[in-house]
């Protein structure tokens, strides 16, 4: 699959992801940081993890984007379990925590949009699973934790693809910015 965004490709695709990919946690922040607490509302504890979950997506996604552009791999299917296991696959050197939060932040989006049953309960926001009706809870400690996991992924992927652009254009004598 050719990967392009408004004529997009390659390298300058990559960056234009990351960067999204910067703007959703900064988006995050701000809402689990000045919005929530004003707000004190635990429904807005899903809008922040959709926003974290786009960032980690946006993020994997423009480091492989990337490797396939280098022909690394193969092309890929454009869904978030196709992306997921080529990019475990390769090694970043990102910790196993970082996998398993991404993993847990996708799970509870597709929860979420499952779910016939959730409810606020005290700080909490619950979330009732079909399976066998065991339930997942949100709270401002546990996105703050995965704001936090999700951000340094943001930045490292970040650094991993300037870095390695920054060596291909330095390979073919081109400036780099």
């Amino acid at each position: 699959m050719a990967f392009t965004d408004n004529g997009l490709e390659g390298p300058r695709l990559c960056l234009a992801l990351i960067t999204k990919a910067d703007r959703r946690v900064k988006i995050a922040d701000h809402l689990l940081n000045i919005t929530f607490p004003m707000i004190k509302d635990s429904k807005m504890l899903i809008n922040i993890i959709e926003n974290l979950f786009l960032a980690a997506a946006n993020a994997m996604t423009s480091l492989l984007i990337y490797e396939r552009y280098r022909k690394n791999i193969d092309n890929f299917k454009d869904n978030f379990d196709s992306k997921f296991k080529i990019f475990t696959r390769l090694d970043y050197g990102f910790d196993n925590n970082t996998l398993k939060t991404i993993k847990d932040i996708r799970d509870i989006v597709v929860q979420h949009r499952k779910t016939s049953i959730e409810f606020r309960h005290k700080e909490d926001f619950v979330i009732i699973t079909d399976d066998q009706y065991s339930y997942k809870k949100i709270n401002h400690k546990l996105v703050k934790k995965y704001l936090n996991t999700i951000r340094d992924f943001v930045e490292e992927t970040k650094l991993i693809l300037e870095h390695r652009i920054r060596d291909d254009y330095r390979r073919i004598g081109v400036k780099f910015k």
